[in-house]
């Protein structure tokens, strides 16, 4: 999928959807990104307005990427030509040079590599400020790693025109102008220690085109002496070496990271992750006929709207185990319930099914027992087993009647409270007297 259909999707996940508009009948064979794919395009003949904010974020996203590619470019060539200034005055200190353009660098993509490997919660909020606000803040993050890689990428890409800009600018500065090199510090005024780390910086490439001991030694920067003494020769003896640094430690680890950022942007595209609650809830409402309580199914003008927190039953893939409390309803009328959903609704039962059938009582509040009741079977019977819970109002005074009707409020009160489980498998039913 491309990233423009996972923005879609967690766009079209953020509100409210009925569910027999979503069952697709010829989701079985088709796999998970098809059956997105699928329900995208179905949804767009409806509603274009989430498809085409998907494009209108991918646009400005294409436009801020040139933004950052211009502003990288040319921040190499600025940062060059401010740290390369000579004016024959003193010597061009090296120091600066490989402690800004090179160790801000190492240190640079070194942090973006461990951000890279935390996830998405644990991403601190500057991070996420870059991507489309829409993204970040959205119930489902379903397009949100591949953001992350396009982001990377982006980034990567921009430190190899930063580091091209470095290079361009050094380069023409070389050919045009008789730069002179030295370094100075206080805590280092040994010249053989200096050497020693030209040498292991210069290992890679074996150590050709760098300053010698004798050079380095002639070119220390002493204040008090100025520039008349220093020898012309070893003052340009630094610049391959600070060149090829570049080169080796600012551009080449870039393009090596762009090249691993693309692979993982286009990863993210073909293999996307559908682990979070809301995206597995869709692919579940995808695949399930929806179920209702309904003498006439086609009549459905007075069934309640669903809301943005809607948890619509789904017909069980396999028979329920029905869990009663014994003063919701007596033994006879709970068997009697069951053979009434049986022949009329073709809901199955069995005592030795993994997944559970209930009586929720909606006149009542929702408690934190209840939903602490649901965490622990689910993490008991595992993320495969079907909850169906069966909204009921207060129980019938006829005979012969099982339950009122719940009222349409409670029901979203407690699908409220019930959407806090992140349950991809937990449906909610309304009851309806039988006419």
């Amino acid at each position: 999928m491309t990233l423009e259909e996972l923005t879609e999707c967690d766009l079209r996940l953020r509100g409210p959807a009925p569910a027999e508009a979503l069952y697709c009948p010829d989701a079985a064979p088709l796999s998970d990104q098809e059956l997105l794919s699928q329900w995208n395009q179905r949804e767009r003949e409806q509603d274009a307005r989430p498809w085409e904010l998907a494009k209108a974020a991918m646009q400005s996203a294409s436009y801020l990427r040139l933004a950052l590619f211009v502003f990288s470019f040319i921040s190499g060539i600025s940062l060059t030509r401010l740290l390369l200034k000579y004016e024959g005055l003193r010597l061009i200190n090296i120091s600066s040079f490989l402690g800004l353009v090179i160790g801000g660098q190492v240190l640079g993509w070194i942090l973006l590599f461990l951000l890279q490997l935390l996830p998405n919660a644990a991403l601190p909020q500057p991070w996420l400020r870059l991507l489309p606000r829409f993204v970040r803040e959205g119930p489902s993050l379903l397009s949100l790693p591949t953001w992350r890689a396009r982001l990377t990428r982006d980034l990567q890409l921009g430190g190899v025109l930063f580091n091209l800009g470095v290079l361009l600018s050094f380069f023409a500065l070389v050919a045009t102008r008789d730069l002179a090199f030295g370094w100075e510090s206080t805590l280092i005024t040994d010249s053989a220690k200096v050497h020693q780390l030209v040498s292991l910086l210069s290992a890679p490439w074996g150590g050709a085109l760098s300053p010698s001991l004798e050079e380095i030694a002639a070119t220390r920067i002493i204040l008090l002496q100025g520039t008349a003494q220093q020898d012309a020769s070893a003052a340009a003896s630094w610049w391959p070496f600070l060149m090829i640094c570049v080169a080796v430690y600012g551009l080449l680890p870039r393009t090596l990271l762009g090249i691993w950022a693309t692979l993982n942007f286009r990863k993210k595209q073909e293999t996307p992750s559908f682990a979070s609650p809301q995206v597995r809830q869709l692919l579940y409402r995808l695949r399930q006929p929806p179920l209702k309580l309904k003498e006439n199914a086609e009549d459905s003008a007075d069934l309640p709207k669903l809301g943005k927190r809607s948890l619509p039953a789904f017909r069980p893939s396999e028979p329920l185990r029905a869990d009663f409390r014994e003063e919701q309803l007596p033994l006879p009328d709970q068997q009697a319930l069951l053979r009434y959903l049986q022949q009329h609704h073709d809901l199955h039962f069995s005592p030795e099914a993994r997944g559970r059938f209930r009586v929720i009582e909606c006149w009542q509040p929702p408690l934190l027992e209840d939903l602490r009741e649901l965490r622990e079977l689910r993490a008991e019977l595992g993320n495969e087993a079907e909850f169906l819970l069966l909204a009921v109002g207060a129980p019938h005074e006829e005979e012969r009647k099982f339950f009122e009707a719940p009222d349409p409020r409670d029901v979203q009160i407690w699908e409220d409270r019930l959407a806090d489980l992140n349950d991809a498998r937990l449906g909610v039913l309304a009851w309806v007297e039988p006419s």
